[in-house]
């Protein structure tokens, strides 16, 4: 085999595993959750065996999602796991906030509330680093539920409360809600 055509070669690999991991992302951020993956493995395949990289952090961590989907929990535990080492070493925080918020989920689902409430608390700071705006509002929402799931029911109200207070901060009006003056201000 030539030259030529060896590089042709891998770059098609490259190709398709570039293209499996786009095409698990657009159907992520669509909300059509998958449970076969066939799609991600591909990327996976390709960017496992590769040094520290984002592309190699975004498949661990698709691949958890599929995992989660298909209600394989310890399996989405570990490619999370394996996803937050990356996104860790990336400074990638993020991303950090997503895999966070995914393994509450995992947390969550096997009535382990204290973890759950440990993640959110996590993700919540992730995307403070991060200064995702939206991705912070909805953590306090996840933190004000893991304290809930805890019983802790002052709390959780406190943490939905600020969820309303950031929302309106953000000019952003909750459905069904008219009048937030009753609502302390936000730290205290």
């Amino acid at each position: 085999m030539g030259i030529q055509a060896r590089f042709l070669q891998i770059f098609e690999i490259l190709l398709k595993a570039k293209y499996a991991l786009l095409y698990s992302i657009a159907l992520d951020k669509n909300y059509i959750d998958i449970s076969s993956d066939s799609i991600i493995n591909v990327a996976l395949d390709y960017y496992k065996n590769m040094k520290l990289s984002t592309y190699r952090m975004k498949s661990y961590y698709y691949k958890g999602r599929v995992c989660f989907n298909a209600k394989l929990y310890p399996q989405a535990n570990i490619y999370f796991n394996l996803a937050e080492q990356d996104a860790s070493n990336l400074s990638d925080n993020l991303y950090l906030g997503l895999i966070y918020g995914e393994m509450m989920r995992v947390f969550n689902i096997s009535y382990n509330f204290k973890e759950e409430l440990s993640y959110a608390i996590k993700s919540y700071e992730s995307y403070v680093e991060s200064k995702s705006i939206n991705h912070i509002m909805y953590s306090l929402l996840d933190i004000g539920i893991s304290y809930f799931n805890q019983k802790n029911f002052t709390k959780a109200l406190l943490f939905n409360v600020y969820f309303l207070k950031y929302r309106y901060t953000l000019h952003m009006p909750c459905p069904g809600v008219k009048n937030i003056s009753f609502i302390p201000v936000l730290g205290h």
